[in-house]
């Protein structure tokens, strides 16, 4: 199930950025946070977009507010974070296009 979810993920961000490829020659991500292991899979969804001709360029940046006013100004297409709070004070139309991971919880008992 957890590999099926894998795939489902990187599928589904290969495709929205194939899908905003069509406006631009290169497209500009702006990371709201340093490159970490959380990141795993957005960068094999990266790599698998580009095996399928999507030319990008990422950059990260220190602050979640940083990469939001890149996107703003135009610097960036997509941002990747959750800058809510600069979301709710911009009068921009910003999405929030998919849901990257779950949380769930799996109870554990013992027999006693």
């Amino acid at each position: 199930m957890n590999s099926l979810l894998k795939k489902l993920t990187g599928l589904t961000v290969a495709a929205t950025l194939m899908a905003s490829g069509a406006y631009a020659d290169t497209i500009r991500i702006a990371l709201a946070e340093t490159p970490s292991d959380e990141l795993a899979a957005f960068f094999v969804a990266l790599d698998r977009a580009k095996a399928n001709g999507l030319d990008y360029e990422w950059t990260a940046f220190a602050d979640e507010e940083l990469a939001i006013q890149a996107v703003l100004s135009g610097q960036m297409d997509i941002g990747f974070g959750t800058p809510y709070a600069a979301m709710q004070r911009s009068k921009a139309p910003l999405r929030i296009i998919y849901q990257l991971s779950k949380l769930v919880f799996f109870p554990v008992t013992t027999m006693e």
